[in-house]
């Protein structure tokens, strides 16, 4: 990441940064990691702040940079938590409708 990166993160306090598929990227074989690469999923990162009073401005700043396609909250609580169940309608060898809990 370049030097503006690095001034953001240092004036909002994000405590780190990572690229959500490296780890996983590892793993790929050629073709896989080639897909990834060609859909830009290398480019995805992470940012981690205990501060949360100042990610929408952080976010706000990422987005004014050029090289940033765009910056936004990791959302990762919901309303009201919901299940639903599916009926696979698939045949998976001898068993039919298997149920899928989401």
């Amino acid at each position: 990441m370049g030097e503006q990166f690095r001034e953001i993160c240092s004036k909002y306090e994000i405590d780190s940064s990572r690229c959500i598929l490296k780890e996983e990227c590892l793993q790929f074989n050629e073709k896989r990691r080639s897909i990834a690469n060609s859909l830009g999923l290398d480019r995805i990162y992470i940012l981690k702040s205990s501060r949360k009073d100042l990610i929408s401005a952080a976010i706000e700043e990422f987005n004014l940079l050029h090289n940033f396609e765009y910056a936004e909250p990791n959302f990762l609580y919901s309303i009201c938590k919901m299940r639903y169940s599916l009926i696979n309608p698939i045949i998976h060898g001898e068993t039919i409708g298997r149920h899928i809990i989401a």
